[in-house]
């Protein structure tokens, strides 16, 4: 239903270039992303984390980089819609690939089809649609950027801001990575009704996000020209973006795993809250500064709304809970092990 939208906006906006196409290709790409979302809930329900996270956040990005890389090489020129085929197509090859090894695993489990108990659906419904809100907010504040400067920057620039966001895919695998385990961790303290364990198990995550972030983003702008070189020489305009962006991530890091607690601590609707204050501050800020500074603007524009994403939850999970966040220390990696 949205795709249908998202395309009749593109043909009302004119889907031949700027903002249209932009819009066009996000409409092609959301059945895909559904069900990638979908079936990465699927894995990760079962404890099967490396299957929720090697196809979407490794493989993904792989095939990506080496069809882009082909394509260059080729000699074709990466613009907006080449790229966006490129991405939808990857993002096609993963779904089929993910729900292939769902079925068949699956078959292993339950080789039988059980329906669903009498209020089991209405159960589902009531604790997924909130979670649902709250995940299409986060989706659209991470693309929010993107979306603002294909509203005001010509293609090009739009693209060379993609590839220098995409570059930094590591640093944001990290912090997904941490939310696989961390959420199992705090509902298991929870059902333990044990409250200094569930702040220790808090402050280990975020101290262990924090400095596996700073060391991808670290990594990830080590390689900065390398990666955007790939793409072609105005492609390596974009190491500034790729500076401001990176230094967003490791402050939205330091919040570490807190909007994960909320949804444990059954607060989604400060979530929620805080994700639409987050979404409207990278909105607001991006046609502030794109007029002015370009992509460069986008960039501060999203690395501000990562801070302010960080402030909101710290402030919320102490004033709604009575819990710390911020701890900067090394972390006790023992004990994140025993998860």
């Amino acid at each position: 239903m949205l795709a249908l939208l998202a395309i009749g906006l593109a043909l009302g906006l004119g889907a031949a270039d700027g903002a249209g196409l932009m819009v066009l290709l996000v409409a092609l790409g959301l059945p895909f992303l559904a069900m990638e979302y979908y079936l990465e809930g699927v894995a990760r329900s079962f404890g099967w984390f490396r299957l929720a996270a090697v196809p979407v956040y490794i493989l993904r990005p792989i095939l990506i980089g080496l069809a882009c890389m082909s394509l260059s090489a080729a000699g074709l020129e990466l613009t907006l819609p080449l790229v966006g085929a490129v991405l939808i197509g990857s993002m096609a090859l993963v779904t089929a690939g993910l729900a292939l090894v769902l079925r068949r695993r699956l078959a292993l489990i339950a080789p039988e089809r059980a329906m669903p108990r009498r209020g089991q659906r209405r159960l589902w419904l009531m604790a997924s649609l909130p979670l649902l809100l709250l995940s299409g907010l986060e989706d659209l504040t991470g693309y929010g950027d993107v979306l603002v400067l294909s509203l005001l920057a010509a293609p090009e620039q739009v693209g060379i801001y993609f590839a220098a966001a995409r570059s930094l895919a590591l640093a944001g695998f990290v912090a997904y990575a941490m939310t696989l385990v961390a959420g199992r961790r705090f509902a298991l303290d929870l059902a333990g009704k044990s409250r200094a364990e569930l702040q220790n198990s808090i402050l280990d995550n975020t101290r262990l996000t924090f400095w596996a972030t700073l060391g991808a983003v670290a990594l990830a702008l080590l390689a900065g020209p390398f990666l955007l070189g790939i793409f072609g020489e105005a492609f390596l305009a974009g190491y500034g973006v790729m500076l401001v962006l990176g230094g967003g991530m490791v402050v939205r890091a330091m919040a570490g795993q807190a909007g994960e607690a909320l949804i444990v601590l059954g607060r989604q609707r400060e979530g929620i809250l805080v994700a639409l204050a987050v979404l409207a501050v990278t909105a607001v800020l991006g046609f502030a500064l794109v007029p002015v500074l370009g992509i460069i603007g986008a960039a501060w524009a999203s690395a501000a709304a990562m801070a302010c994403r960080t402030l909101a939850l710290v402030l919320v999970l102490r004033h709604s809970a009575g819990l710390r966040v911020l701890a900067l220390g090394f972390p006790r990696i023992g004990r994140m092990a025993a998860v």
